[in-house]
This record gives C-alpha cells, structure tokens and sequence, in this order.
C-alpha cells in the first residue's frame, strides 16, 4: 500500500491556500463567475489548474501589426462602400421598374393603400363569419354566454 506523507491537515490548509489564491486572483483580474471559480476550488482542488489555464489564455490578446490593421480598415472601407452601392442599385431597379409600369410614386402608394383597406374589410367579413357560426354552434350545443 502507497502511502502518502501529507497529513489530513496539510490537505486542508493546501486546499484552503489554493482557494485564497484563486479568489484573490479572479477578483484583481475580474474574471466572470469568480464566486463559482473560487467554491469550486474549495470543494474540487483540481479544479485551479483549469481556472489559472483558462484566465491565461483569455488574457492574452492578438496585437495587429500595422499593415494588418490597414487591411482590416481597408475592408471595413470596401464592405460600407459595397453596402452603399448596393442600396443605391436597389434604389435605382425600384425607380426604372416604376418608370416601366408608367406609375408615379404617388399612384403605387394609393394603389397600396386600397389593397390594405381591402384587406382589412375582408378580415372583418371573415371574422364576422367565424362569430357567426360559433354562436350557431354554441346554439346548437346549448351553451349560454355568461353575462
């Protein structure tokens, strides 16, 4: 049988100093969850080495050389331009369509206007169908509204 040479107490004050080593770092750096870091810890001692290996490579961060940061400027440039472009080609088709069917924005705006009032009376009809035949069920059935 192996024996190992730490006391129950050594154990205990090991885990208890890497618990305040854990909470005194995850409170400097402002790591997230840290109260979830440091009880972990406590009760899981293993538990640190993933905390210190996860805290190191989320505190590292890429620094862009010059000629990469002027490439990411310059396709932060080319995608806004393409973004305009393309509005501006939307824009134009919608004009030159309009052009085609010979209508001014005006007469497409009546024209939507009156499919939108057309169908708002058809929903009307439609609901005072499904009253009206749910009132005939209910009559059919016998139940009484409650007043």
């Amino acid at each position: 049988m192996i024996r190992f040479p730490m006391t129950q107490a050594q154990v205990i004050i090991g885990t208890l100093l890497l618990t305040a080593i854990v909470y005194w770092d995850s409170h400097k750096h402002k790591v997230s969850y840290r109260n979830l870091w440091v009880l972990a810890t406590f009760f899981f001692t293993p538990v640190f080495l993933a905390y210190f290996i996860l805290r190191f490579i989320s505190s590292h961060k890429v620094e862009l050389s010059k000629r990469e940061k002027m490439e990411m400027l310059k396709r932060q440039e080319f995608e806004k331009h393409s973004k305009e472009v393309r509005a501006e080609r939307r824009a134009l088709e919608k004009a030159a369509a309009l052009r085609c069917l010979g209508k001014t924005p005006e007469e497409l705006a009546q024209e939507q206007e009156a499919d939108i009032k057309r169908q708002d009376a058809e929903r009307k009809k439609l609901r005072e169908n499904l009253d009206y035949h749910a009132a005939k069920r209910a009559e059919k059935l016998k139940i009484r509204k409650k007043q």
